[in-house]
Parts: structure tokens; sequence; C-alpha cells
């Protein structure tokens, strides 16, 4: 193989680089401006080591220095002038410029579509808005676009073949059908990749418009917190769904979100972002229980813990004698309706998922004997849950459990539970509960049916009394209490960073003023008179300023946060009246906000 590759400076004068290899030999050749060419060659153990160097030699290039193919020569012309007559939807204005292929066109490498960089650099004072191909294209690489709020088009009016494509703020039309070997990454809202034909892709991600008039075929996730899906012939498959595991590197998840950033430099590299084989969630289910699916009615117990679930199939249905079903420490936010189904279930374990919510479902669990909630995320209990007349163990500790932002997104989303499920005191054989650690105010309005409820005394909550004639079997810890609502400010306002890197970009304190509101509800009025959250919240200040303030440019956002901050703490006054928490942390915002 022999590429020839040029880069074009704004005064005109251009620098070459050849990359030849020739078995297992690569020879580089470059010429500067003026200057003699100079040539050095390199050998290496095979000739398929050899190959993959010349690639990636020529990627370096193509990405990092602005070289292009010297075969790839469009005629550029003023935006303004053609738009019209070329049909392009980008009309532009002033000394924009769009390069033009009047023919098909072959990008032998990596294409990179930013501002002033690769093929839409050295045209002088001009700005490259696009480019159009009239016919076919083929990109032998990845299309590139590192600009994620607004970037130059493609426009090709014939069908359009690459390797990948990674982009941001970059607009795409293709006039046929898109071709894509491996994945489409699509970074931030701005952009977009309108197909008129068919479009086809191993996997696509994104969180802007990716669309096809013709059929779809690839397993697609749509950013946020969804599942992936795989689409054939333009139908979605919603009954299989992927769980993020099942399709991409693990190292490209967090907190259940594919980071499409990094997904997108790793594609630009080359590297993989995929797995070699896709699992989808049933795929996964049925290797999990592999045997058990043979004779499923013979089953009785089934363990699931530990396994990454983030859903629970519906095949789960097909063990109707089921006795116990342990689905401790997986990733569920919910359970689906069909549970309903293991009418013989006695014991579920649901422990350690930041599970959300319980359907109404489970009121037809009628010999559910243990039910086990405990580090979760759920908000309240539904009353269907006294059809469960034989129930004798609940366990709601730790609700909610740490990674309370994780499980629903974001601080602005987060729900708790504050008050006590009261259909808890209509279970006429509940034996033992246990509600520790929770953030329930008050205990119920009503008396238990059952008389068999053991003395519990219930320690780190918000509960500050308890009626001795209503509820003569249960006693409040009120000094755990105390130390559990100064305690939170610790575990989450340290977090307060978590998500603040994009925030900072984007000057949004959104989900930090919803973390602030959070904990002054947890602590007014139970630490009362706060000199011990305010203690709390003076060395918590300390480390987030320690930490943000590292690069002087973070200044005027770190400022602009604690501003935030402060704004929180008024509509909290103005809502729930002023006290000694309220007026101290005011005043520590406006000082951090001034410096």
């Amino acid at each position: 193989m022999k590429l020839e590759l040029v880069k074009r400076e704004a005064d005109g004068a251009i620098a070459r680089c050849t990359i030849s290899c020739e078995a297992d030999t690569v020879t580089t050749t470059t010429e500067a401006p003026g200057k003699k060419a100079r040539a050095r060659s390199k050998a290496y153990p095979s000739a398929e080591k050899a190959r993959a160097a010349a690639h990636k030699a020529i990627a370096k290039l193509v990405l990092e220095k602005d070289y292009v193919a010297a075969s790839l020569a469009p005629a550029a012309r003023p935006l303004a002038d053609v738009a019209k007559s070329l049909s392009l939807p980008h009309h532009g204005g002033g000394d924009e410029l769009v390069l033009i292929f009047e023919g098909d066109c072959h990008v032998p490498h990596d294409l990179l579509l930013d501002f002033r960089m690769g093929l839409l650099a050295g045209h002088g004072d001009g700005v490259v808005a696009g480019v159009y191909v009239a016919g076919d294209l083929r990109v032998d690489g990845c299309v590139v676009n590192w600009e994620d709020d607004f970037g130059p088009f493609l426009y090709v009016g014939g069908s359009m073949q690459a390797h990948a494509l990674a982009t941001g703020g970059a607009e795409l039309w293709v006039g046929r059908d898109l071709r894509v070997a491996g994945e489409i990454v699509g970074v931030y809202n701005h952009g977009y990749v309108r197909v008129a034909g068919d479009l086809s892709a191993r996997a696509i991600a994104t969180e802007h418009t990716v669309e096809a008039k013709g059929r779809t075929d690839a397993v697609r996730y749509d950013g946020w917190y969804e599942k992936a899906y795989r689409i054939e012939g333009g139908v979605k498959d919603v009954d299989d769904p992927y769980d993020l595991s099942g399709v991409f590197n693990k190292a490209l998840i967090r907190e259940q979100r594919l980071d499409l950033r990094e997904a997108r430099k790793r594609l630009s590299r080359g590297k993989a972002i995929t797995l070699a084989t896709f699992t989808s969630v049933r795929a996964h289910f049925r290797k999990l229980l592999g045997k058990k699916l043979e004779a499923p009615e013979k089953v009785k117990t089934i363990n699931l813990s530990m396994k990454d679930l983030t859903s629970l199939p519906d095949e789960v249905v097909l063990f109707a004698n089921l006795r116990r079903l342990e689905l401790t420490h997986n990733k569920l936010r919910e359970l689906p309706p069909s549970i309903a189904k293991l009418t013989a279930l006695e014991e579920l374990c649901v422990s350690g998922n930041g599970l959300q919510r319980v359907p109404d479902e489970i009121g037809e669990l009628c010999e559910l004997r243990l039910l086990d909630l405990s580090s979760n995320c759920l908000v309240a209990l539904p009353d269907a849950l006294a059809r469960c007349q034989k129930l004798e163990v609940v366990n709601l500790t730790n609700n909610p459990y740490s990674y309370v932002r994780s499980s629903f997104g974001s601080w602005d989303n987060a729900r708790l539970m504050w008050d006590f499920p009261e259909v808890l005191t209509r279970l006429p054989r509940l034996r033992k509960l246990s509600l520790d650690q929770t953030f329930v105010r008050a205990l119920p309005a009503r008396a238990f049916d059952s008389e068999q409820l053991e003395p519990l005394t219930i320690k780190r909550t918000l509960i500050t009394e308890a009626d001795a004639a209503l509820h003569p079997k249960i006693a409040v810890d009120v000094a755990s209490s105390y130390e559990k609502a100064v305690d939170y400010i610790g575990y989450w306002f340290d977090g307060v960073e978590d998500g603040l890197r994009e925030q900072l970009e984007q000057c949004d304190w959104s989900d930090a003023q919803a973390l602030l509101a959070l904990l002054l509800r947890i602590n007014v009025p139970i630490s009362a008179p706060y000199d011990k959250a305010l203690a709390r919240f003076d060395k918590e200040i300390e480390k987030v300023c320690r930490r943000l303030r590292w690069a002087p440019e973070q200044a005027p956002h770190l400022r602009s946060l604690f501003a935030a901050l402060g704004e929180a703490v008024d509509v909290f006054a103005a809502e729930r009246g002023e006290n000694a928490l309220v007026a101290g942390l005011r005043q520590r915002f406006a000082e951090q906000a001034r410096e």
C-alpha cells in the first residue's frame, strides 16, 4: 500500500507526507514547504504489524495534523452562491465556503469534519461550512467531528459508506442509503444524521437525531438511561431489549449510562466500543438459569444475586412453582408486572438494587411471607400490598441507599420516602418490621392490625416521637435520628461534584440546588440547633473548594455555583421559614461566591 498525503496551509503552502508499506517495512517520506524530502523506514516483526503501523501513522496525520489524501481536490465555492442550485438545506452567508465534489468521492482514511481542520483547512480567511458530494461517498475510516454545539455539514447526493461515524454538532444528509460497517456515535443534541434511504450499522448510540426514511438495521441506544433495542427492517423489537453491558464495552458505562464522549474518542482511534457478540436481556437471563429452564415447574428457588441485571425478563413467569426468588445486589429499578404470576412465591428478596417502585401486581402474591426491600430507593409502597395477608417479614432498612443519584439519574429527579407506608399497618400477620435508616418523619396515624408484631426500636430516621398508646411495641431512638440527618450532609454534599464537570461547562446548577434542597429538608428541624450541621457543611464546602479550585479558569464557575446554592437557600426559607441553618448557609455561600 502507498498513500500520499498533503497539508494545505492558509498561505497556500503545501506540506507532503507519503506512507508506503511493503512486506514488513513501513517507509515515511516527508517534504516540508521549500525543503527537500526526507525518508525513513522501519521494519516490523510481520507484514500484518507493518500494515497496522502504517494505518496508525495515517490516522495520526489525518486526525491530529490536518493531512488529507492528495487525491482529494474539491472545488471551493461561496456557499451563498451555490446553496440553492445544489438544494443544500444549509444556506449560510458572508464568506462561508462549501467544498464540492462533482462526482463520486473516495476518502482513503478517516474524515475529520471540523471547522478549519483537515479537509476544511487551508482556505485563507474563508470558513468552510461544509462538504457537498454530488455522487456516492466512501470513507475508509471514521467520520469524526469534535465540536458538539455546532459543526460543518456533509451533504451526500448519492449513497454513503463508512467504517464508523463519531460526531457531535455536525449535520449529515445522505440522499440515498447509508451503510456503516461499525458504529454510529452521536454526542450532544445539536447535530444529526438524516438518511433518505436505508440505514444500517452494527450499533447506534446517540443523543442527537439519527433517522432514515427507509429501513433501519442496527442495535440502537438513545442515550440517558434507556436500554438498547434491535431494529430490523425498521421494526423495533421492544420485547427483547439489551442492557448496555450486553452491547458496549464496560469501560464506557458510567452509572448505567454510556459515556458517549469517551465512545466517540475511542471510535475515532479505531478502538472497539462494542462487544464481539451482543447479548440481550432475555439471552443473558437464559444463560444464567441454564438447565433450570428445561423443567421450570420443578424449580423452587432461584438465586440471581450480583448478576448485574437491570431488568427481569418475562420468562421468570415460567417458574410457576417458585417459592424463593433472590435478586439482591443487581441494578433493578422496577419489577415487571408479570411477577404477579408467581403465585406460589413465599420469599422475595430485592435488596441493594436502587428499586424505585413496587408494582401493584405484587398484591397477587398471596403466599408471600417475606419481602426484603432494603437498600433501595423506594418512595412508597402500593396499597395492593395489603392483599398479601400472609406477609410476616418486611425489611425497608436503608431506603434510600447510597447511590440515590445514580438510581434516579440526577438529584433533581430524586424522590425520597418521607411518609410511613400505612399499608404495612393492614398486614394481619406482620411479625417483623425493619425501618431503620429511612427518611420517614412520623409513625402512622392508625394502629397495626397485627397482634404478632415484635417489639422494635426504630433508629436513624427522621421520627422524633412515638405514641405509646397507639404503638405500644414501637420505640424511637431520637439521638440516632439527629446523627443520621447530619451524616447525610457528608454522604451527599461530598458528591455535589457528581456531574459537576458537565455543569461547569454549561453553568447549570439545578442539580446541585436540588441536592441542597434535599439536605435542608432532611435536617430541618431534626438537627436543630444546627451547630453540628453547619460544622459538617463547613467541612464539605472546604473539600469541594479544594478539589475544584485547582484550575484558575474554574474560579468564576465555582463562584457561580455558590451563588446558585445561596439562591436555593432563599427558596427553601421562603417555603419553610428562617432558622439558624438557613442563616448560616446563606452567609457561607455568599462568602464563597465573592472569593
